[in-house]
């Protein structure tokens, strides 16, 4: 039955996790390289797939395939409801594939395979928007962190070479932020954009798409605190593995575009905290509301990693 599939594949993803697969399961560090994991972090998947006559990615892959439906089908209940461990079906979709990829990195054809239902799932197709952009609860916009860190670790395996998605999925995000006017669209646009900007050489074209993100910052353009605080998390996380955000904002002067400069930035993070900082003396949800609590803690995280690169 349905129910049995979900269990099995979350167990999996536990097992994962407990093996040390962290790349695979980890809700606040979804990372993978290249390579597939040492013999000796898949000795209990391996030997279910011997046991069972199948590959184990092979059969991940097959069961992956129940919980994506399911949740591609647009229940609401897969998107807020959460099961026994607190994690709700979508983020299970996430963390399994994952998995999938970190299992399937070394096998072209499996790996391709992993790649097009991440597509499918987080970005959709031209009949219909991916589960990057649905509109939910605050469970989906944690989901939505998640699922822009595996566009991003898809890249990573790829390392560059000619067969990645990479540019294909910039085009397709950059003409989402640029035409949508849905909050939970430019939010999804903006997470993916910057995980897979982590990934790219810097260059003109990342120097641009990176401007089109803080764009979203600035103060005559966005008032939504989901999409100010997706800005937020996105760049703090392209922040932490270059210098590609505070480059291009230049120290003095605008930028390119015309739109912001570093002190500007730091102006506008800092006025997301007036709320705290003008009576309240905390950041209790019942006082700001959830979204703007959200927004508050993403300005102080960012601003923490621009601080690091501000010495």
């Amino acid at each position: 039955e349905k129910g049995d599939v979900i269990r099995i594949v979350a167990f999996l993803v536990g097992l994962a996790d407990s093996e040390g697969l962290r790349g695979a399961s980890d809700r606040c560090c979804l990372t993978t390289d290249a390579s597939s994991p040492p013999d000796a972090k898949r000795i209990r998947l391996s030997a279910a797939g011997t046991l069972s006559g199948m590959d184990p990615s092979v059969a991940l892959v097959a069961l992956l395939d129940y919980v994506l439906a399911d949740t591609l089908k647009g229940a609401s209940a897969a998107m807020t409801e959460p099961m026994d461990d607190g994690n709700t079906r979508f983020e299970l979709g996430i963390q399994g594939l994952l998995l999938a990829v970190n299992l399937t990195s070394s096998d072209p054809l499996l790996l391709a395979a992993v790649v097009f239902r991440t597509e499918l799932f987080l970005l959709g197709n031209d009949s219909a928007g991916g589960l990057l952009f649905r509109e939910a609860s605050r469970a989906a916009n944690r989901a939505r962190r998640q699922g822009a860190r595996l566009l991003g670790a898809c890249c990573n395996v790829f390392a560059h070479r000619s067969e990645s998605p990479a540019n294909k999925w910039l085009r397709q995000l950059a003409g989402v932020l640029t035409a949508s006017t849905s909050g939970a669209m430019q939010a999804g646009a903006i997470l993916g954009l910057c995980e897979l900007l982590r990934a790219e050489t810097i260059s003109s074209d990342t120097r641009a798409l990176c401007l089109k993100v803080l764009e979203a910052l600035c103060v005559d353009r966005e008032s939504d605190p989901t999409v100010l605080a997706a800005a937020c998390d996105g760049l703090r996380r392209l922040s932490e593995s270059s210098a590609l955000v505070w480059e291009v904002l230049g120290a003095d002067s605008a930028t390119d575009g015309g739109t912001m400069t570093r002190q500007a930035l730091l102006e506008r993070l800092y006025s997301f905290s007036k709320p705290v900082a003008g009576g309240l003396g905390d950041t209790k949800e019942a006082e700001l509301g959830a979204p703007h609590r959200e927004l508050v803690h993403s300005s102080w995280r960012f601003l923490g990693q621009l601080a690091a690169w501000g010495r």
